[in-house]
């Protein structure tokens, strides 16, 4: 792969999308392994930016798996608590300079340490999953993801039926 550097440019992302003026310098936030997300407050808002790392946008079907993602995230939105970045300009995928971005808005929370998760955080997190599993998203007319969910799906039930078994 070729050697894609990020072109960072909050004070002109956030003017051409009228999301206000920066009041502060954006800060990193740790834990992405793929891409660089960051903290910006503007005069309107908190929000989280996610810059998509560009040799990974280079590859020519990343564009479309984000945007597809974005659909996705959008449709299970109306049955989890998702968060899909924020359609500006009828996309959510936002891109200046040749950098590509999705904005977020800005939600407080805390991740927890290995010896913070209990029993009853991995029973909502299954919860969550079910009702992922349980969301059409035939309307978006994705070709393959009805298969892959399907295979999925069954892949998963193996494993639990194995685990059932053990």
């Amino acid at each position: 792969m070729n050697n894609i550097q990020y072109n960072l440019k909050f004070e002109k992302l956030v003017a051409e999308l009228e999301l206000g003026e920066l009041i502060s310098t954006p800060k990193a936030i740790s834990g992405g392994l793929l891409h660089r997300m960051y903290a910006i407050e503007t005069t309107h808002a908190k929000y989280a930016v996610k810059a998509l790392n560009p040799q990974i946008m280079s590859r020519p079907t990343a564009m479309q798996n984000y945007i597809q993602s974005e659909q996705i995230a959008n449709v299970a939105a109306n049955f989890i608590h998702a968060q899909p970045a924020k359609v500006i300009n009828g996309s959510s995928m936002q891109i200046l300079d040749h950098q590509c971005y999705l904005i977020f808005d800005w939600i407080d929370g805390k991740s927890l340490e290995f010896q913070e998760v209990t029993e009853t955080h991995c029973e909502h997190m299954g919860m969550i999953l079910a009702d992922i599993h349980k969301t059409d998203f035939s309307q978006l007319h994705i070709p393959d993801l009805q298969l892959e969910l399907t295979t999925f799906k069954s892949s998963m039930s193996g494993v639990f039926r194995q685990k059932k078994h053990q």
